[in-house]
């Protein structure tokens, strides 16, 4: 079974550092979206995405011939023929997915989700569906439709199961899967859709396979297009309805977790939906079974199969989901919950206030209102007590204060005087920084070379300094080459006696007044002084770049050893790949479905970056005052701008962000996040830094979002999750009962248009549509089949794709063009068989005047560092000034739900522009409330106990 293709960014810093290539960068010189395809299509813009009916290889799988003529003649001769033939063979998948080739899939494995739901797969490779030929067959719309040889289809357990005597049946696995050899599916009892002859010549491939019921199989093979049937009566299996269900989407992947670390910020999917809902009399959750088959073979299959034998198919990929009875909770209901109990990364506020309430509890609800939690501790001396630690995310601002350069971590443990307790939160982060630093290879062989490199040329610039303050004739090689001429030469005028220089005689020529001695070795005084200025010196050469310039991961390094130690650090303001038990020390700061809001202490990064540049220290055991100078360069990279003029900024490093756990993340894992800049004139924006610094789905069910902006500064009142364009769900219809169904008909686009009608006007909702219903038009009939007890529950096609095409072209005349359009396409199945895109927007509607502070460094440094203009910092400003907390009062929050529709779309089998973006949206109001600033003794809680 192939795995799903998790993306993980190279590096957590990844937005950013595209962000500034773009800006800062040499033009790329790859083509975008199509892998450097000559024609490529026009840039997508941020939320937009195109549909494609098809997306074919230029070979498919198969064998080839390639043969060649060459005629070679001298003018006077008949010309001699050369010819030369080469077989070649294309391989594609055909048994198996390989790795990754699964990009998502919806509703995900053991979610849930309403009976109108059709599942679907992404695919990573959009090639994929129509790498294999799926039939021979010529279709009348061949031109604007491609018949791919991947299907998915959706089944109850009941409808898989292989009845009790059968000899397979203990083989199957949760998904009625049964692997087998093709030697041994020859040998069953079951109808099969693989030639005969290719079964005996590849008797050892094995395959998963699923032995469907013969009536459902009849079913999903049963031709409907009039056009075809005029040819005469179904005598095969027909596959021609799987041509309107798979589809091609180029979208722009900005602000995507999964599929946002594209460089050329776009992706291509290929998109296989179902087109079989799920039970509609269920009043209970009732499970089903998603299957990608193939459906290469089916084609030539005799049609109808006999009834007596199941039917055996290949499946690719599959898995299982919960159908919903109706009036489930929706996608919708799970955004409006999100942005009601959006809170600071804590525990939950009654816990808290309990607490508080009580004089005799008072201590630890303080200490749990600025987010630490209780944690076993077992002292130096063997004694197992209580201790206090909180992760780099905290619900309040703390200031960055911490300046002791540790040696072993157990100095930067915090006694509580209040609670006698010991706060062990900037021990464990400095240990946490030192194993990550021991884990990584690379970074502690390139920290030990540039370690070196530094004691080495700053012990002999030391050395050196030393001796020329003393008198001491200091020559070093480059100075020897330098004089080595002028020696000649007044060698040869004393020899030839033109020499004006009063020369000694032969007895005192080579004496000399003795000097003193001077130690310089590396622990003498004279030499230990001067050590770290002479280290900055070697630092400074060493971390710019070929050009002189500060290194900036743009331009050209000057030692290929740091860049390894200086992305390592980078990587660690970003919080990158810390293990989840020490971002939430305790599962009740973030419970399921909720969003909170965090600051990052910048101490507890400060500490975690000491520990791990402590490491591959054997010098100095008191002093390290190598770390010191590698601190100072990352200093100095943080202070410098990159770029010139108006559009030149600060390196981004983060300072708040939220975490958001929820079944959204799973259902979407590509969720979009958009982090606008507002208060800004549109003609500055592009002028702006990333919005978004991290963007990571830390597993299944939580993303992470990381911003060096403070939610609620006049830049940052809204944020926005919308549904990603590649990853809805799709439904068969906009209601669907046992007995009827409604449809909900979508504005499509034919070209461009500046001005799209009123909201309200673009969709059109029908009528119902009854499933048996005498008094019914014939060209009413629902392009849905129930199937006997609503044992089938399909779209009918090509109904469905007609009736939709012939509405659209009827009822929505403005805008849609059928000298364009001139056929239904699967692109345009994609519009319509999309549920509308929700968003959620958060807004901030009031907030307290923010206050700037000093600038952001690192600060594990001697205390007297070069002065800030912060007139020039302010973009890299902690807000320190006072402790804010955007926890506003939950009971005023209000989430009014629009019941807006879903914006115009457009598809064609060419590349269209870009489809809807929202339909339903929520919005919520945070405030910034302002609380009493720190006491000076200490960071977030007062070690003196004031409160």
């Amino acid at each position: 079974m192939p795995i799903l293709n998790r993306r993980v960014p190279k590096s957590p810093r990844h937005l950013a550092l595209r962000h500034a290539k773009k800006r800062f960068g040499t033009p790329d010189e790859h083509a975008r979206g199509f892998g450097g395809v000559v024609g490529k299509p026009e840039a997508l813009a941020p939320g937009e995405e195109r549909l494609y009916s098809y997306y074919k290889p230029s070979l498919v799988a198969g064998t080839y011939d390639v043969t060649t003529e060459q005629y070679i003649s001298n003018g006077t001769h008949k010309a001699l023929k050369l010819t030369a033939a080469q077989s070649f063979t294309v391989v594609a998948p055909q048994f198996a997915l390989p790795a990754g080739a699964i990009h998502s899939q919806y509703p995900p494995e053991g979610h849930a989700d309403v009976v109108e739901t059709l599942p679907h797969v992404v695919l990573t490779d959009p090639h994929l569906p129509w790498e294999r030929i799926a039939t021979d067959k010529k279709q009348p719309d061949e031109e604007f439709n491609t018949i791919p040889w991947l299907a998915l289809m959706v089944f109850t357990p009941e409808e898989l199961q292989l009845p009790e005597n059968h000899p397979l049946l203990r083989n199957q696995t949760e998904t009625k899967t049964v692997t087998l050899s093709l030697a041994r599916l020859l040998q069953q009892s079951v109808s099969r859709v693989i030639p005969r002859s290719f079964l005996e010549s590849n008797p050892d491939t094995e395959a998963d396979f699923i032995f469907i019921e013969p009536g459902i199989f009849n079913e999903l093979t049963t031709e409907y297009d009039p056009e075809i049937l005029k040819e005469g009566a179904q005598d095969k299996c027909s596959v021609s309805r799987y041509k309107w269900l798979a589809h091609v989407r180029n979208i722009n992947t900005l602000g995507m977790a999964d599929s946002g670390e594209f460089e050329d910020e776009e992706g291509v999917f290929g998109v296989v939906v179902a087109h079989r809902a799920g039970p509609m009399d269920n009043v209970v959750s009732k499970p089903l079974i998603a299957h990608l088959v193939s459906i290469e073979y089916v084609a030539g299959t005799p049609w109808p199969l006999a009834l007596d034998k199941r039917v055996a198919l290949t499946s690719l990929y599959s898995w299982t989901y919960m159908s919903l009875p109706a009036d489930s909770f929706s996608v919708g209901q799970a955004m409006v919950h999100l942005g009601d109990t959006m809170a600071m990364l804590r525990p939950p506020q009654p816990t808290i206030d309990r607490l508080l309430a009580d004089n005799q509890t008072k201590w630890i609800g303080q200490r749990l209102n600025d987010g630490y939690t209780l944690a076993k501790y077992r002292t130096s001396t063997g004694e197992i007590s209580a201790a206090l630690y909180r992760g780099p995310f905290a619900p309040t601002t703390i200031e960055h204060k911490l300046k002791t350069m540790s040696f072993f971590g157990t100095e930067l443990q915090v006694m509580d005087k209040q609670t006698g307790l010991m706060d062990l939160t900037y021990c464990i982060a400095w240990h946490v920084g030192r194993t990550q630093a021991l884990g990584d290879q690379a970074f502690t062989a390139a920290l030990g070379r540039l370690r070196t490199a530094i004691h080495r040329e700053g012990l002999k610039l030391a050395q050196k300094e030393a001796l020329k303050a003393e008198n001491h004739p200091v020559i070093d090689l480059k100075d020897a080459l330098g004089s080595l001429s002028r020696g000649i030469r007044t060698l040869n005028e004393i020899s030839s006696g033109t020499s004006t220089r009063n020369v000694p005689g032969h007895a005192v020529r080579w004496v000399r007044d003795a000097a003193e001695p001077l130690d310089v070795s590396f622990a003498s005084p004279a030499v230990s002084t001067r050590f770290k200025a002479a280290a900055n010196t070697v630092m400074a050469e060493l971390s710019s770049s070929k050009d002189g310039n500060v290194y900036n991961e743009i331009n050209a390094h000057n030692f290929p050893d740091w860049p390894i130690v200086m992305s390592w650090v980078l990587d660690r303001m970003y919080l990158g790949n810390l293990p989840s038990q020490y971002i939430v020390p305790d599962p009740t700061h973030l419970p399921r479905e909720s969003l909170r809001f965090f600051h990052i202490d910048p101490n507890w990064v400060e500490a975690l970056i000491d520990g791990g540049l402590a490491v591959a220290n054997q010098v100095e055991k008191d002093d390290d005052k190598i770390r010191a100078c590698i601190k100072d360069a990352i200093t100095k990279y943080l202070q410098t701008p990159m770029g010139e003029g108006r559009g030149a900024y600060l390196p981004q490093v983060p300072t708040h962000g939220f975490l958001m756990r929820s079944e959204l993340v799973t259902k979407y894992p590509d969720l979009i996040l958009e982090a606008p800049f507002t208060d800004t004139p549109e003609e500055e924006i592009e002028l702006k830094p990333a919005s978004i610094l991290r963007q990571e789905n830390l597993d299944s069910t939580v993303l992470l979002a990381l911003f060096d902006r403070v939610p609620g500064s006049p830049d940052f009142k809204t944020l926005i999750f919308r549904q990603p364009p590649h990853q809805q769900s799709f439904a068969a219809a906009f209601q669907l009962t046992p007995s009827q169904m409604y449809l909900q008909f979508r504005r499509v686009y034919t070209g461009p248009t500046t001005d799209p009608p009123a909201e309200k006007k673009q969709n059109i909702k029908s009528d119902p549509y009854p499933m048996n219903n005498p008094l019914v038009k014939p060209g009413d009939n629902p392009p849905f089949i129930w199937g006997p007890d609503n044992s089938i529950r399909t779209l009918k096609f090509p109904d469905f794709a007609n009736l939709t095409y012939d509405t659209l072209a009827t009822k929505f005349k403005k805008g849609f063009d059928k000298e364009v359009q001139q056929k239904p396409t699967s692109a345009l199945m994609g519009i319509q068989l999309n549920n509308p895109m929700l968003y959620l927007e958060i807004r901030d509607k009031k907030r307290p005047p923010l206050e700037a502070s000093s600038m952001r460094s690192l600060l594990m440094l001697d205390p007297a560092t070069t002065p800030v203009d912060t007139a020039t910092s302010a973009p890299r400003i902690l807000h320190a000034g006072k402790m804010f907390d955007l926890t506003s009062s939950l009971p005023s929050l209000s989430l009014p739900r629009s019941t807006g529709e879903p914006a115009p779309a457009r598809a064609y089998s060419s590349p269209p522009p870009a489809t809807p973006r929202s339909a339903t949206h929520a919005t919520a109001s945070a405030r910034m409330r302002a609380r009493p600033p720190p006491c000076p003794c200490g960071p977030t809680r007062p070690l003196c106990g004031r409160t």
